[in-house]
Parts: structure tokens; C-alpha cells; sequence
């Protein structure tokens, strides 16, 4: 019996696209605990839509007002953009 060469393909294919997406993820993380730390305690899921919506908007914490991006009012922290307010105020603490 011969194999099916395409659904082995297409597996293979598959499972070198999830060890990709974890590779990356893995050096965000790392990236994001040296210079915004902040950042990982916000985001459960640095691959997720939010935590990428933020990040492609404002790469970098002083990048966040220039987006647009504003400060949650009344201590909401649940919102995306709170993390880059927070890791701009551990920046400023860590350079001061």
C-alpha cells in the first residue's frame, strides 16, 4: 500500500508552521522580559490577536501615544494598550 504522499506533505508542512510560530513566540518572550516586562504580565497569550494588535501598532512603549494609543482611564488594566503604558513607566523607572 503506498503512502499518501500529499497528506504527508501537508503534515509535515503543518507541524514545521507550529514549530515556527513557537519559535517566534518563544523570542518575543525573551525579548519582552529584558526590555518590557510589563508586557508579559498583560498578555497570557503573547501570540495572541490582542498582544500582536498592540505590538504592530506600538512596537516600542514611546511609539503608544504617537499611535493614538491612550492610558485606560479609572485603573481599567484589562485593556491591550495598558501594557505599553506600563512598560513604558518600568523603562523610565529602570533608566532613572
Amino acid at each position: 500500500m503506498r503512502p499518501n504522499v500529499f497528506g504527508l506533505m501537508l503534515a509535515r508542512t503543518h507541524q514545521n508552521l507550529i514549530w515556527t510560530r513557537q519559535r517566534q513566540t518563544n523570542q518575543l518572550r525573551s525579548t519582552l522580559r529584558e526590555f518590557y516586562p510589563a508586557a508579559l504580565v498583560k498578555f497570557e497569550d503573547l501570540a495572541g490577536p490582542d498582544a500582536l494588535a498592540v505590538l504592530a501598532v506600538a512596537p516600542t512603549p514611546p511609539l503608544g501615544p504617537a499611535a493614538g494609543l491612550k492610558e485606560p482611564k479609572g485603573g481599567d488594566e484589562s485593556w491591550p494598550a495598558a501594557v505599553v503604558f506600563a512598560a513604558m513607566r518600568c523603562s523610565s523607572a529602570r533608566a532613572g
